[in-house]
């Protein structure tokens, strides 16, 4: 047991030390190899979708070096409709483009009424009038009541 523990102290005794290496990075090296360095406006030189006048693209980084991620101009930003009685459907007019999907906005458009849940692309057309005795397009395609081919039942005047 004696043996071990000397052989270990010995040991430890004769591992050197070293003294911490510290890299000096030049802004005049293009690192990630996209063609621009620090100095010439990449602002990450660790990502060749990184520098000044890149693509941006919806991804969590800074691609094109403006100090804004993720913006409407993104590539691949959405259109988000907003969608005011929760039908999952948005009205066309009323939209923003951008990278995530804000609370209140839908991807699909086409509520012809965003005010009442039950008038959507989705639902059937059925006979119904608004509160001024006009036909009420319940599907959104255009046509209300017996002028839709769609219309579900009999239109009984």
């Amino acid at each position: 047991m004696r043996i071990f523990l000397g052989l270990g102290f010995l040991l430890s005794a004769c591992m050197p030390s070293f003294p911490e290496k510290q890299f000096i990075i030049n802004p005049d090296d293009d690192f990630d190899g996209d063609g621009q360095t620090e100095n010439e406006g990449d602002c990450d030189d660790t990502r060749p979708e990184s520098y000044l006048g890149a693509t941006e693209i919806c991804d969590g980084v800074d691609n094109d070096c403006n100090e804004e991620v993720d913006e409407a101009t993104a590539l691949d930003a959405l259109t988000w409709y907003a969608d005011t009685d929760n039908d999952g459907f948005g009205q066309q007019e009323a939209f923003i483009v951008a990278c995530t999907r804000p609370d209140g906005f839908v991807e699909r458009p086409g509520d012809c009424n965003d005010n009442v849940a039950s008038i959507n692309p989705n639902m059937p057309e059925v006979c119904s009038i608004d509160e001024n005795g006009a036909p009420i397009d319940d599907n959104c395609d255009g046509l209300a009541d017996a002028e839709d081919p769609n219309l579900s039942g009999e239109a009984i005047w």
